[in-house]
Order: C-alpha cells, then structure tokens, then sequence
C-alpha cells in the first residue's frame, strides 16, 4: 500500500498559532492532551481537583466548598508534597472555597451529564478539544477553567479563540451551539461569553484558509512567542524584542557568572545582568559562552538593563 500520509489534527492552541505564526504551530497525528505542567504548580493542582470533585459528582453535596478544598489538599499530597512547597497554595485553596457555590450554579444550570476533559472532534476538519467542563443539558454548557497565571480579569485573544473554537466542536457532537460558553477564573469567577454564528463561521473559514497556505513564514507576537517551541532559533522574533511593549528575552556573550550560597546564578550578558537563575536549571557554561535566555521579567528603570528570571525561564547556551 505505500506511505500512508498521516492526518494533522488541530487542536485550538495549535490553530491559534497557526492564524497568528504559521512558522509556530506544530499538528498532532491524532488527538491527545497537552502535556501536563510542572506539579508544583498551583494552578495545574487546582484543575487536578476541580475535575475529581465534577466526575465524583461532590458538587451536588451540600458540603460542596468543602470537598473541594479537600480535592486540592489531595491533589497536593498525591504530588508528593506539602502546601508550604506551593507557591501560591494557600490563597488558591481559599478560591477554590469561596467561588464553589457559584460553579455549582452553573453546573446546575446545564441539567443533564456534566464531565470534564471531555474530547469533543470534528472529523472532516481535523480539530479537536479537551473541553474543561462540558454540560449536554439546559441547550449546552462549555466552561474553560483558569486556575493559574491565565486567570486574568480580561479575556485574551487566545481564550476567545478557545471558546469559539470549543463551541464549534460541541456543535458538531450535538447538533447546535451551546447556549452558554463560560470563563471560570479563581480569581474573578464567571464571565459568560456570547458566541454567535458569525463567529463561528469567521474562525472556520481562517483556519481553512491558512492550512490550505504552504506559507510558514514567522510573525513575532509576545503572546505567541512566550511559549514558541522554535522560539530559541528564530530570528525574526529575536529582532522584534525591542519593539516589543515588554520583552522578556535576552541574549548575548557571557562576561561574567556568579553562583551564590543560596544556589541562584547571576549571568552577565553583553552589559546586561540576569539574576535569580536556580543553579539546577543552568547548563554547562562559562565566560565567553553564547547564551539565550527567554520567559524573563525586565526589572524597571534599569540601563543597562536588568533581568529577573521565573519559573518559567528557559537557557540555551552555544558554542562559543
């Protein structure tokens, strides 16, 4: 029989970069989940729980804000550790309580089978979703959770991309938009989103006409670089830093290394210190290396100018 080419399938980040970046998105040869963050993240462990707490159906208990924190205290241990390792687990614990009454208002709203991390597939155009909390009753219910750094109060690019996204997909397993598409942050709770026809059919219509495009030219934008696996080798987004409202990336000629007794390492590139870099996440490198660092904070008011790094923050090092 030969090769058999293999289906790409899109999932809703993938084909938000491919609208924004062609050079930036990458197919999957059959549906899958992303992979999962680091454990210690508070966020992800809070997701972890939220869904055990929908699929054991403890939302319905009148003790709901309960067992959701406790969802989270196992999530935590399950990780194999404890709440003071976690940054940011105490405040997010708190959420989880205090914003459970209004998700179970939502979820009582849909009626019928509520599930999480459901796959949802359009076949002919090979896109696929994970919806976070996918309800089939009261018309339908798309809610995309943010329990981490993307729980901010406004709604980006992406995540309208997302939801419109998911609402088509639930279209093509059911028959009919969903009648509510919910944002579920911890910190700011529900917004309820209006997804419309047009919408949609907009959305379809780009994501068709740019995968039938050979193009794979590169276009630097901060929200599609931050994460760009290709990000360290492309120049293009390395010559759009400066013009960028807050660039968040640096390279240049290593001039100087200091390693304190706390374990951090201080890096001076081409005139420009970056700091806070945990000695276990810096590779083999001395003076006179070449380095890129990426996923930085630029600390303000400093020339030359300074860097503070994140957990986040990614070192390559070249050949000198």
């Amino acid at each position: 029989m030969g090769n058999v080419p293999e289906k790409q399938w899109w999932s809703a980040t993938a084909a938000f970069r491919k609208l924004r970046c062609p050079a930036s998105a990458s197919p999957v040869g059959w549906p899958s989940r992303p992979p999962i963050s680091l454990d210690d993240n508070a966020g992800t462990l809070a997701h972890r729980a939220m869904q055990q707490w929908v699929e054991k159906n403890e939302w319905r208990l009148d003790d709901a804000g309960a067992r959701l924190q406790g969802r989270f205290d196992e999530a935590v241990s399950d990780a194999g550790l404890g709440s003071n390792a976690v940054p940011n687990a105490t405040v997010t614990r708190a959420r989880l309580k205090s914003r459970a009454n209004e998700l179970v208002d939502l979820l009582d709203s849909a009626g019928g089978t509520v599930s999480c991390e459901q796959l949802l597939t359009d076949d002919a155009r090979h896109l696929f979703g994970y919806v976070d909390i996918l309800g089939t009753g009261g018309s339908g219910l798309v809610i995309d959770l943010k329990t981490g750094r993307d729980a901010g109060p406004r709604i980006s690019a992406a995540t309208a991309h997302q939801l419109i996204f998911y609402a088509h997909l639930f279209e093509e397993s059911y028959g009919h938009l969903p009648k509510q598409v919910v944002v579920f942050s911890l910190q700011h709770g529900s917004v309820k989103v209006e997804v419309t026809r047009q919408q949609v059919d907009e959305l379809l219509l780009g994501i068709e006409q740019t995968l039938a495009s050979s193009a794979s030219v590169a276009i630097p934008d901060p929200e599609i670089c931050r994460f760009c696996a290709r990000r360290m080798s492309c120049e293009p987004q390395w010559k759009a830093l400066d013009d960028w409202p807050s660039p968040d990336a640096v390279r240049g000629t290593v001039e100087k290394l200091e390693i304190s007794s706390a374990g951090y390492v201080a890096l001076r590139l081409s005139g420009e210190w970056v700091t806070g870099l945990s000695v276990d996440a810096v590779p083999a490198i001395a003076a006179g290396d070449h380095a890129k660092i990426v996923r930085l904070i630029s600390r303000p008011h400093t020339i030359p100018r300074e860097w503070l790094a994140t957990r986040s923050t990614s070192i390559r090092v070249e050949s000198r």
